[in-house]
């Protein structure tokens, strides 16, 4: 089997010294660096496409789709890009169908700190969601809020808020009607008592962010 990883090119090193640690027959792995102009290899029925750190969810849920037409297996990775990524493994939210991540599996194990240490999330464009929603979080931290003024910077949060309920609803309009399967099905029913079990965990942060934008907020 081989399996083409698209990264930003900042990713390839710790990626590849992660993948050092992949058993010699489980697939052939190829990078490729989104920032490339060549064209991403031909793959063939039976291989795998693996997209790391996806920002557009109708191009990962159109990707997808041209895969599954080509019989190609599919998955997206959202990671959490920590130096201690390269030794330890990086904390990962895979996106896909379960088929098609249980065959790329030991690809995003060696990613992972372990064995299915990662997190199903959802269909295609919910790793490329999540890692959006988390680029919103991350500048809503920048600053520590001045509290000699801190009117500015509730302004700036309560539009960051706004925006991480745009893509919230955007999510949940592109995936509504969604029934979710998780690939680590033990996972999922271990979540069941207090979550719905049919819906994806993207899902369900979505909902649960575009409920919270549309509080109101103390900058209104």
């Amino acid at each position: 089997m081989r399996v083409i990883i698209t990264l930003p090119a900042r990713l390839v090193e710790p990626v590849s010294a992660r993948l050092a640690a992949l058993p010699p027959h489980a697939a052939e792995v190829l990078l490729h660096e989104v920032e490339s102009s060549a064209p991403v290899p031909d793959l063939h029925p039976g291989d795998g496409l693996l997209t790391l750190q996806p920002t557009d969810m109708e191009m990962a849920r159109q990707t997808a789709e041209s895969a599954s037409s080509a019989q190609i297996h599919y998955g997206e990775i959202a990671l959490l890009e920590t130096p201690l990524g390269k030794q330890y493994g990086f904390m990962i939210a895979a996106a896909g169908t379960p088929l098609d991540l249980h065959a790329l599996s030991p690809v995003i194990n060696a990613l992972s700190p372990g064995p299915y240490a990662w997190w199903h999330v959802g269909h295609a464009g919910a790793a490329a969601f999540l890692l959006l929603l988390l680029r919103h979080l991350e500048l809503a931290t920048q600053q520590p809020i001045d509290i000699s003024n801190p009117l500015p910077q509730l302004v700036q949060l309560a539009a960051l808020q706004k925006q991480a309920g745009v893509l919230s609803e955007a999510f949940l309009s592109q995936t509504e009607g969604e029934h979710f399967v998780a690939a680590l099905a033990d996972r999922q029913h271990a979540l069941a008592s207090f979550l719905d079990g049919a819906e994806s965990p993207a899902r369900q942060i979505a909902r649960m962010i575009h409920l919270f934008a549309k509080t109101p907020s103390t900058a209104d």
